[in-house]
């Protein structure tokens, strides 16, 4: 009769992703894991085959948690603004996963975003057409140029030690953001002046659960 592994996959893919959130992905390698388990590294190979695989594992745990997060900004508005502050904050918080996700990368490829996370980027560009007046593809401009954006802020921010708060990373966002609807607005001719001054006066204003900006209406 087999001997019964000692470990689930599952127990050596979490203890594996624990070293990469703690120390990166470098530091992934079959004595740190084995050390990680209190085994020896045998076990760990009683189920993967390499520690190339037990690595691919773990950015698939990694994803599936950045991911997962990034779905919570459905429950908000706006969408795309809690999106942002996900992003850079997911950055902030967990330094060597976002490094294990993307790398040194300076910006994301946008058509590879909307493969991997649609379930998640789709809803993000109706949010944007509908509280913005515009088309798809003047949606699509505005949500690429704000993961660009995002996506830089969180590369600097996720090696910086004093962390930003909340509303200043959602000011600078905004500004990002409403920047760019201005100038689809003014290449389109249609720029209003009541429409611009109501976009600057929100520029403060963090996104809240829809459940509760149903209660106030």
């Amino acid at each position: 009769m087999p001997k019964k592994p000692k470990f689930t996959r599952q127990e050596i893919i979490d203890a594996a992703y624990e070293i990469v959130k703690e120390r990166g992905m470098e530091d992934l390698v079959a004595r740190s894991l084995a050390k990680k388990l209190n085994s020896a590294c045998s076990p760990i190979f009683t189920l993967f085959d390499s520690m190339e695989e037990v690595k691919q594992a773990v950015y698939e745990k990694a994803k599936k948690i950045f991911v997962d997060d990034l779905k919570q900004s459905l429950d908000y508005f706006p969408i795309f603004k809690e999106f942002g502050l996900r992003y850079v904050k997911f950055a902030m918080e967990n330094p060597n996963v976002f490094s294990t996700l993307f790398g040194a990368k300076s910006s994301v490829d946008f058509e590879d975003l909307l493969v991997d996370f649609a379930d998640v980027v789709e809803p993000i560009l109706e949010g944007i057409q509908t509280t913005f007046d515009l088309n798809r593809e003047e949606s699509l401009y505005l949500c690429n140029h704000m993961i660009i954006t995002a996506n830089g802020m969180a590369t600097a921010f996720a090696a910086r030690k004093n962390k930003y708060g909340e509303e200043e990373l959602g000011k600078y966002m905004s500004e990002t953001c409403i920047g760019l609807v201005l100038i689809l607005k003014t290449k389109d001719n249609k720029l209003d002046v009541d429409f611009a001054k109501q976009m600057a006066n929100s520029i403060d204003k963090m996104p809240i659960k829809k459940d509760a900006k149903e209660g106030e209406a």
